[in-house]
């Protein structure tokens, strides 16, 4: 068994991202503080180890965490800020989130979160208007 790890957790709490995230935590035993305005899936807020923190995921200042999740609805640049504050900051160890586009791409946005180092976008099978950004600080 994987030793537990502190989660951030934030979304818009959908039934898919809540039945993984009851999966991993049984899992791996980790401790998940979601930060969400809204309400979590019930069956994720009855585990033991998870805590809700109702607040703004831009409103807060990035603390030490192994894993940083992230399916918040933002433009594309406004995600941009907050991961690369995180690592700027070397809060998150890795860090996992969707990027999302209305109406047209915005390759630039795209382009910028490709160029981070160490760090890989790509467009998954369930991906829409979206790809997927994931990154692992490097070892010391």
């Amino acid at each position: 068994m994987m030793p537990a790890s502190r989660l951030s957790w934030s979304s818009q709490a959908a039934s898919t991202a809540a039945a993984a995230l009851r999966r991993f935590v049984r899992g791996v035993g980790a401790t998940v503080t979601a930060i969400d305005r809204a309400d979590l899936d019930p069956g994720v807020a009855a585990m033991p180890g998870v805590t809700l923190r109702r607040e703004s995921a831009f409103g807060l200042a990035p603390e030490p965490v192994d894993w940083l999740f992230s399916d918040i609805i933002a433009y594309p640049d406004r995600l941009l800020a907050l991961v690369t504050a995180w690592i700027a900051a070397e809060a998150a160890r890795r860090i996992v989130c969707t990027v999302k586009f209305q109406g047209a791409t915005d390759h630039d946005a795209a382009d910028a979160f490709a160029a981070i180092p160490g760090g890989r976008l790509m467009h998954l099978f369930h991906n829409k208007h979206e790809l997927t950004f994931v990154w692992e600080r490097p070892a010391a």
